[in-house]
């Protein structure tokens, strides 16, 4: 190896012997390397003293520490505090500082990189006044180590920058760019009581903790309070204030005074009666996104976020008035399958916490969809299950879930929700127009209409609370609006018929027109409430109501209807000089109540439903059949029955239908109201009823189509029908 190296070393020499060499533009480039060397290396060294500095500030804040002086330098600027001790920075506008800075959450500051918290190897964050991070340069990037044994990746060494500082008469300002935190430093001879809040609510017999601190204190200054409503103590950090017997508010007149130089300083602290309501739940989807919350208050307040949250969750402030403050609630996007919630806790000055419930679904397993694209898959498509997410525009059952939603791309009728144990939600959650709802649920045609079938709700946000626009019209101004559920009409008319007294249909007219009524309740509902009958109106009275613009069409003719799905809702009467009263209700003929009692099994496609048969409310009425299967049930015949009657209807679209009981057959007629969902609203005449001779026991009654049958009776001698 040797006799190697000495040969090597000969070549060497009788090459640059032989020719002469010129190395200036290898040794200028490597002057060059040297140089930018040389200063990343001083960039890296004037970064971590930046850190360094960084925490110092830091801990001149938390400790009250004031500057006594602030000088420029070519780099940046030098601060000595009250202390003596001198901190140098580089100034972020002029040179290029690391991403690393600090930001606050409480009284405690945490080291960032990037906006982001620093995290140790246990992926807890990092407080400024423990360990100082050191940062390097690798391959043309920097990385950050709070240890100085494991390094994190923060990007391109060109892409930094750094504290900018500004100062006036009183304050000098830190701001760390990327965490949005500004760092303020007092100056020295400033005297000053700094107190977060001067507006608080009252506890009766509660005592507030009130933090403060004294700037510019040298050891002489004292503090002073004042207040008669309140007995007021403090310490060495702390107000206490703890109102007196029947007080609802009041001020308390804090002062210091800096016996040195007779400098004087001080605030009010305003006490109010306490107004303090917040959102209790909000639900975000899967995706992530926006919600409202509300905070009803006449204070400040904090909120809260549990730390398991803040990785994904984050509430700010949107709008803020005296009473009531817009929450933006936003959340990332949950790509788990499981919900998670987090409980958001908000503190108001001087009052009890109140909790707010986060709750953001799991990611859905079901392909998502717009309605346009809903509206567009083929019939035959009835088993897929779909997920769409639109806002409810109108509502036609609030206990069932019966809604409209749409999309930017369209509108889709919504025939049920429930959850995913089968109950019905929509009432209990709350839901009402202009919120936007997650649901999964698959594509069913109905009478031509497609709707969603079996939907089961994901979850929901809240919409803001709709403006109610109501324009009071003629009849006849009425009747030219177009079809809408976004403006509410003010009608004044006399009634002229009263159709149903149990759901409130009825004609009303005033000078200029006429118009029908379909549905009026006593109070604004979603769905009608039955609620006609307790306001005793008649034909003759004139009436005032509040209501939307609705069409009907049957047969190819349209009526225009004042209310419709929404009912209208009364607003006030004159009672009229005459007129027919209306039924009453609990005066019904009962001829369409059964006595005779049936059964059937699960599968048999029978169904114990209700309905309005001639106005007259029906609690039992005996469906049998579906669109595709028969329908079987068994009646039972009391002893000494040798004959029953009974109506019977077939299904809308039906020219008839027949009904075995035992062997005899009865064919009925189709009817227009046996059609939908429970209850039912059936007109019947003398043809819908029927007779038939029985024997005492069980009889089984079939149907291969859809058929209803009511006002099952014994019909005894003298009671048959001529």
């Amino acid at each position: 190896m040797k006799r190697i190296l000495v040969a090597l070393f000969s070549a060497v020499l009788l090459f640059a012997a032989c020719d002469k060499y010129d190395d200036s533009a290898l040794q200028n480039r490597m002057n060059t390397l040297e140089g930018r060397v040389t200063e990343l290396e001083a960039k890296v060294n004037s970064i971590n003293a930046d850190i360094a500095s960084l925490q110092a500030l830091v801990k001149a804040l938390q400790d009250n520490i004031t500057v006594d002086v602030i000088s420029k330098t070519k780099d940046g600027y030098d601060i000595t505090f009250s202390d003596g001790v001198t901190v140098s920075i580089s100034n972020g506008e002029k040179g290029d500082t690391p991403r690393i800075g600090v930001k606050a959450e409480g009284n405690v500051f945490y080291w960032t990189v990037d906006g982001e918290w620093l995290l140790d190897g246990d992926g807890e964050r990092v407080i400024v006044t423990g360990a100082v991070p050191q940062v390097k340069i690798q391959d043309g990037k920097w990385f950050v180590s709070y240890d100085g044994k494991n390094w994190q990746d923060i990007g391109s060494a060109e892409s930094l920058s750094g504290l900018v500082v500004t100062e006036d008469a009183n304050f000098v300002y830190l701001t760390v760019p990327g965490s949005g935190t500004t760092i303020t430093l007092s100056k020295t001879g400033r005297f000053t009581l700094d107190i977060a809040s001067l507006d608080y609510m009252i506890r009766p017999g509660a005592t507030t903790e009130i933090p403060y601190s004294i700037y510019g204190a040298d050891g002489t200054e004292k503090l002073f309070v004042q207040s008669d409503g309140f007995k007021v103590t403090y310490d060495a950090s702390k107000i206490y204030v703890t109102p007196k017997a029947g007080v609802t508010s009041g001020d308390v007149l804090v002062m210091a005074v800096r016996n040195s130089d007779q400098a004087v300083c001080g605030v009010v602290l305003s006490f109010s009666e306490g107004v303090f309501e917040v959102t209790s739940a909000v639900t975000i989807a899967a995706a992530g996104g926006d919600a409202k919350a509300f905070v009803k208050t006449n204070t400040d307040y904090e909120v809260i976020i549990p730390d398991d949250a803040k990785e994904w969750l984050s509430i700010a402030p949107e709008t803020k008035a005296v009473r009531t403050d817009t929450l933006r609630v936003t959340a990332k996007p949950n790509d788990a399958e499981e919900a998670r919630t987090a409980k958001v806790e908000f503190c108001p000055n001087g009052g009890a916490s109140v909790y707010m419930t986060v709750f953001q679904a799991g990611k859905s397993q079901y392909p998502a969809i717009t309605i346009a694209e809903f509206l567009a898959l083929p019939d035959e498509d009835t088993q897929t299950v779909y997920q769409l997410t639109g806002t409810i525009t109108v509502v036609r059952h609030s206990t069932y879930g019966n809604f409209e939603m749409k999309d930017e791309t369209g509108t889709v009728f919504v025939y049920g929700l429930k959850d995913k144990n089968g109950e019905n939600v929509f009432t209990p959650l709350g839901l009402k127009k202009g919120d936007k709802v997650t649901l999964h649920g698959t594509r069913n045609v109905h009478n031509g209409t497609i709707e969603v079938k079996d939907a089961v709700y994901e979850s929901h946000i809240k919409g803001e609370d709709i403006p109610e626009v109501i324009e009071e019209v003629t009849i006849a101004e009425f009747l030219q609006k177009p079809v809408s559920t976004d403006v509410w009409y003010k009608l004044t008319g006399k009634i002229t018929e009263i159709v149903n007294t149990t759901y409130g249909n009825f004609y009303m007219e005033d000078e200029t027109g006429k118009v029908y009524v379909y549905g009026l309740t006593t109070t604004k509902q979603d769905s009608n409430d039955k609620s006609f009958s307790s306001l005793g109106l008649k034909v003759g009275d004139t009436v005032t109501a509040i209501g939307y613009r609705s069409e009907y069409t049957k047969d190819g003719e349209t009526t225009i209807e004042f209310g419709g799905y929404t009912p209208a809702y009364y607003v006030s009467h004159e009672p009229g000089e005459g007129g027919d009263d209306p039924d009453t209700p609990g005066e019904a003929s009962g001829v369409f109540t059964s006595s005779i009692e049936w059964a059937f099994e699960s599968g048999d496609s029978a169904y114990d439903q209700t309905a309005v048969i001639n106005d007259e409310e029906v609690e039992h009425v005996l469906k049998l059949g579906t669109s595709s299967k028969a329908g079987t049930a068994t009646l039972t015949i009391p002893d000494g029955v040798t004959k029953i009657g009974f109506y019977a209807v077939a299904w809308k679209g039906l020219s008839t239908a027949d009904i075995d009981f035992d062997g005899e057959t009865v064919t009925v007629s189709g009817n227009e109201g046996a059609t939908g969902t429970a209850p039912y609203t059936i007109t019947v005449n003398d043809d819908d009823y029927y007779e038939i001779e029985v024997s005492a026991g069980s009889l089984t009654v079939t149907a291969a189509k859809r058929v209803i049958i009511f006002g099952i009776n014994p019909v005894t001698e003298g009671e048959e029908e001529e």
